[in-house]
């Protein structure tokens, strides 16, 4: 590999009860596992797989994990499925799963009251006559109009059919004689871990929540 792969953002970073809570960069990683500082510096798992009869490795049943330091992580000997790096003094594995040991809360993810999300909170339906619409025909409806001081907050802002947008311009719900279905709400912060649901590398696999698996809030 090329020294490209240091700012790949390929890293999942667990805390000290294994659990995602963020992704670096290759470079970022490193600099964690050799800073001294108030916190100890991270680990990097050492994680082993069994290769089956047809010689491929079995990505999803890890024979060993085991945590280790950066004078430990050096010593290692790269294998034909890591990254590697080189300098004049060493070719390194890459890191692609590190720990910060001593860190064991879960950050809470807060979504931006965007128009994906909007839409995503509302199920694509009309909070106006609960039609359900796609993308394309439907449209943020401020509640309080934006040219009468509304703001772009979660609770005023619903999916609305863009027919039924445009007619209502800048008046409310209430001038116009419409009654929401439900009243928006701006959805419970979830835990970081369920952001990281698609592996950007196989060693991930143990510690991310699949999409297909992950419940909705």
């Amino acid at each position: 590999m090329t020294q490209d792969i240091m700012n790949k953002p390929i890293v999942l970073q667990l805390n000290g009860n294994w659990q995602p809570i963020g992704c670096k960069s290759v470079k970022d990683a490193i600099i964690a596992m050799t800073s001294v500082g108030e916190q100890p510096p991270a680990l990097a798992l050492d994680i082993s797989y069994e290769k089956g009869e047809d010689g491929e490795y079995d990505f999803s049943t890890p024979t060993y994990m085991n945590a280790v330091g950066w004078e430990d992580w050096t010593q290692l000997e790269p294998r034909n499925y890591d990254f590697v790096v080189h300098s004049s003094k060493m070719t390194l594995r890459v890191p692609t799963v590190i720990i910060a040991p001593n860190f064991r809360k879960m950050p809470l993810c807060k979504p931006s009251a965007t128009k994906s999300n909007i839409y995503e909170r509302d199920g694509g339906v009309c909070q106006y006559t609960g039609k359900k619409l796609t993308k394309g025909a439907g449209n943020i409806d401020h509640i309080h109009p934006q040219s009468r001081g509304g703001k772009n907050t979660w609770d005023n802002m619903v999916w609305c059919d863009k027919t039924l947008n445009s007619i209502k311009g800048d008046r409310t719900p209430d001038e116009m004689g419409w009654t929401l279905i439900r009243k928006p709400k701006e959805p419970i912060p979830a835990p970081i871990s369920l952001k990281y649901r698609e592996a950007k590398h196989p060693t991930w696999i143990p510690f991310i929540i699949p999409q297909e698996n992950a419940g909705s809030n």
